[in-house]
């Protein structure tokens, strides 16, 4: 009896009725398929095996069904892409905490670091104080730590993190060791300093070759440099996003003369404001509104975030829909309607505060 090649279709398997082979039959079944119990092994093929047909009367040979293997569904470049634009994980060792200083157009409060990472030196911001002597800890006892969920901003090339109120950080044992980063951050030519990022620190060394004092000289005629952004950018972020759910909706009337909030008399038609004492009708009152919504990341449905809007934000969100009239709306009414709206909304937002700061209609 002859058994075909093993390599051609169909391959037999060599298969006994009581689960048990004699060890002289292993022997002479080595150059074939060997089919026990559920596994198919492979052994040394050979072009041809021959068996004489009473020599293993137990023995049946029966025709197999080739193996498919399932082909793993690749990552979609949809998912890809979402993944990029998630929080990162840093790991390293911090270096130069600078003082909590205050943005120079605004009152946010911020300060910043380094982080010696295996191969570069990556710039940190942190607009949370209350984050300021954890990382001077580390930078003192030299601790190589993890930080995770941090968000990544790419800036003329330079990569800088932010260190955001939910981010996280924990001492780890890391590959590589502590550095003095001076000499990383060196910069050859003054020249290089254009290429500096906004407000990284740097160190220079030079040679005085003439002091003098003030001196009035002529007009210049060239033009200023344009004034950056700086440091507030960082506290930004975009996302297109719509509306899954309303935390909270407040309505308040304000005072006709001063626009302070008003308290209405047991009559419920006269308002007494707070600050003026004027008196005035509650139907001449102006309302005032504060919001704060969730909202939902359209390129990546995982991520959400629940911002907050004043009455300038929430004036600007009902000029987007037609059935918003916020003087008359009641706030079930409102809730509703922002619920039903399937607008997909472009929101700028303040990362630490997680205050609006601007909004729009994405034209679909």
């Amino acid at each position: 009896m002859n058994i075909p090649n093993p390599n051609s279709e169909p391959r037999p398997h060599i298969v006994e009725n009581n689960g048990k082979l004699h060890q002289s039959t292993r022997e002479h079944l080595r150059p074939g398929f060997v089919h026990q119990g559920t596994s198919d092994r492979k052994l040394h093929p050979m072009p041809t095996l021959t068996l004489q047909q009473n020599q293993f009367p137990n023995l049946q040979i029966k025709p197999s069904t080739p193996m498919t293997q399932e082909p793993v569904k690749p990552e979609t470049a949809t998912q890809d892409k979402a993944a990029s634009n998630s929080y990162k994980t840093v790991s390293g060792y911090i270096h130069s905490v600078s003082p909590v200083k205050k943005a120079a157009n605004s009152q946010t409060k911020y300060f910043n670091c380094s982080i010696q990472t295996n191969d570069t030196v990556v710039r940190a911001v942190c607009f949370n104080p209350d984050k300021k002597p954890h990382l001077e800890k580390f930078k003192k006892g030299k601790t190589p730590v993890t930080i995770f969920n941090v968000r990544s901003s790419i800036k003329d090339e330079v990569e800088s993190v932010v260190i955001q109120n939910n981010t996280k950080m924990q001492p780890v044992v890391l590959p590589f060791s502590y550095k003095d980063i001076s000499m990383m951050l060196s910069l050859p030519s003054l020249v290089l300093l254009q290429d500096v990022s906004l407000e990284q620190l740097v160190e220079v060394k030079a040679k005085l070759t003439r002091h003098f004092g003030f001196e009035e000289i002529p007009a210049f005629t060239q033009s200023l440099a344009a004034v950056a952004t700086g440091i507030e950018s960082l506290s930004q972020a975009k996302m297109s996003a719509k509306t899954i759910g309303v935390q909270s909706a407040t309505k308040s009337l304000s005072c006709v003369a001063c626009k302070k909030k008003v308290t209405i008399k047991t009559s419920g038609q006269i308002a007494n404001c707070q600050s003026c004492k004027l008196m005035q009708k509650v139907n001449a009152c102006s309302s005032e509104w504060i919001l704060k919504i969730l909202f939902q990341n359209t390129h990546n449905i995982s991520e959400k975030v629940a911002i907050m809007l004043f009455h300038q934000e929430v004036t600007k969100l009902a000029t987007l829909s037609s059935e918003i009239n916020l003087n008359i709306i009641s706030e079930e009414e409102l809730i509703l309607t922002l619920l039903e709206m399937d607008s997909e909304f472009l929101i700028t937002y303040n990362t630490s505060s997680n205050k609006l700061i601007d909004v729009s209609q994405v034209n679909i």
